[in-house]
């Protein structure tokens, strides 16, 4: 009997494993325990992390961790945590099942404001990325939103833009004053009149200019033109002015 019952229970065991591995078990369902149940397996820092940030923030009812936990980005996990190698949730990242656009949808059901409207058909979904390729989630500070970081994450990708340029009087990345995302928006289409964020173009500061200047910067509006269409090398570069100014800076405090 005994051995009936064992070869039976095999049996068992064997069809439901075979069930799992042929994904025929349904995501919906939620699990009983939460975000306990995912770190019962899930125990590694940069999972754990998460319990350090603003969205482990029980008391503002918009966060996952007043809602459904692990399971308010990462899906109904229930036949994940029965059958963790054979079921997958929603993750987010290259070896993910889900498409980079699916992975994004599921940030921007939460994070799709007035920044962030124009990200469907933006460079950066284009490119196909998705949010977390840029942002890193599970840490107890985003990188990308240090500006002494940020700098890093972007040109990761963006190599040909990590030039000498960064010196003083200028935008000086390296050292926090400015950030890649103060003249980009990474969450919209391609934008190159992003210098007016700081360098008003209104026309009390236009007056105080000289009168070559206002002649140029008149043009650049008519026209509608980037600023760097003249300023080029300012930006993601050091223009030999500059350079001059530097010699001469050096210059001077060898001589003191």
């Amino acid at each position: 009997m005994l051995i009936r019952f064992l070869l039976t229970l095999g049996c068992i065991t064997l069809t439901t494993l075979a069930q799992a591995q042929n994904s025929e078990l349904p995501m919906e369902g939620y699990t009983q325990g939460q975000h306990k149940t995912c770190i019962s397996c899930h125990q590694s820092d940069p999972v754990k992390h998460i319990f350090l940030t603003k969205h482990a923030d029980s008391s503002n009812p918009d966060t996952p961790a007043a809602k459904e936990q692990c399971e308010s980005c990462h899906g109904p996990s229930a036949a994940h945590a029965n059958f963790p190698l054979q079921v997958k949730n929603f993750r987010f990242d290259d070896n993910s099942s889900d498409s980079k656009q699916a992975q994004s949808q599921m940030c921007l059901q939460c994070h799709e404001d007035e920044q962030r409207q124009d990200w469907h058909g933006g460079v950066h979904e284009q490119g196909q990325l998705s949010c977390a390729d840029c942002h890193t989630i599970h840490a107890e500070t985003d990188p990308l939103l240090d500006n002494l970081k940020s700098a890093f994450t972007c040109i990761g990708c963006h190599e040909d833009k990590d030039v000498q340029q960064h010196i003083t009087g200028l935008h000086l990345i390296d050292v926090g004053t400015v950030s890649c995302t103060d003249c980009h928006n990474p969450h919209a289409k391609l934008d190159t009149a992003l210098c007016v964020n700081c360098h008003a173009q209104d026309q009390q500061t236009l007056a105080g200019q000289s009168s070559k200047a206002q002649s140029f910067h008149a043009t650049m509006i008519e026209r509608n033109m980037s600023c760097l269409a003249c300023h080029s090398g300012v930006a993601h570069g050091v223009p030999s002015w500059v350079e001059d100014i530097q010699r001469q800076q050096e210059d001077q405090r060898a001589t003191q």
